[in-house]
């Protein structure tokens, strides 16, 4: 089941950064501005920050965005992740990963579906343990997400007896509860609320909210990990994932037959197992 913010583990994922800071720092596009802000005391090339989206013009579906500062990571304070000067997501370690990282593996995901089809301003802005800030900033084009069929779109209605307990091996460490789940099919994402009374202090999840991240199509769709659009520094009902915070991916049939929605994982089986026990089976329309 989903994460608790601060409840990742870490290790020496700074080792591969410095490679990857050269060529990153040397991209430079049309659509690529940056700003800094220093203290006398050091020179102005001793702070920089350089982005993956730099030199891109168009969003995919989905992407990896990391930010690469140009200086010791024990100089850098945190990095925040800004889309049109609002902060989504907030890292305080490396590797600087949008929808953060396990272990030094980039996982999460910036899926930009809920956003307006259009140009953003897409920023990473680095501050330091001293008081100073750098910021890189693209400005891409966000195109419309994949319409939803009209049979599948809405929301749907299913109980579950008994809790799923969490995968073994997931990043995710609370069962889903028994009870009655709902979950909704939009251009956005795939809503799930979870049954129950959400409190902080859960060992379960009721209450929840999580948003996935999928792209439907006739009779199936293929669905991956969350779409996180908040920067948490505590536990809300809202955000997290199933399974990890990328996936697993899998794809699933659906059916409709009058008010009844049919969910098969394609195989037969869903990778994230505690996803595919509370989603396959029969759903019934409610909206």
């Amino acid at each position: 089941m989903m994460l608790k913010p601060g409840s990742r583990t870490r290790t020496g994922a700074a080792a591969g950064i410095a490679a990857l800071l050269a060529a990153a720092v040397s991209a430079c596009s049309s659509t690529h501005a940056a700003t800094y802000t220093q203290a006398v005391k050091h020179p102005a090339s001793q702070l920089a920050i350089a982005s993956s989206l730099d030199g891109r013009t168009v969003l995919p579906h989905h992407l990896h965005w990391l930010a690469y500062p140009k200086l010791p990571q024990a100089d850098v304070a945190e990095v925040d992740f800004v889309i049109d000067g609002k902060t989504y997501w907030v890292e305080k370690q490396a590797p600087y990963v949008y929808s953060g990282d396990l272990n030094g593996r980039q996982e999460g995901y910036l899926v930009p579906s809920f956003l307006a089809p259009g140009l953003h301003r897409f920023a990473v802005r680095a501050q330091t343990t001293d008081g100073r800030a750098a910021t890189d900033a693209v400005t891409a084009r966000v195109v419309p997400p994949a319409a939803v069929p009209a049979a599948l779109a809405g929301t749907w209605r299913r109980a579950l007896a008994h809790p799923v307990p969490p995968d073994t091996g997931g990043e995710g460490s609370q069962p889903t509860p028994a009870g009655t789940y709902t979950i909704t099919f939009s251009r956005q994402w795939i809503e799930d609320h979870f049954p129950g009374t959400f409190s902080p202090s859960n060992k379960i999840c009721n209450g929840c909210i999580l948003d996935d991240d999928y792209v439907p199509a006739t009779h199936t769709f293929r669905v991956w990990g969350g779409v996180n659009v908040a920067a948490q520094s505590h536990w809300t009902a809202r955000g997290g994932w199933w399974c990890n915070a990328d996936g697993p991916a899998a794809t699933y049939s659906w059916s409709v037959s009058g008010t009844t929605l049919t969910l098969k994982p394609s195989g037969g089986k869903d990778a994230c197992g505690q996803r595919g026990a509370t989603w396959t089976g029969q759903w019934t329309r409610i909206g």
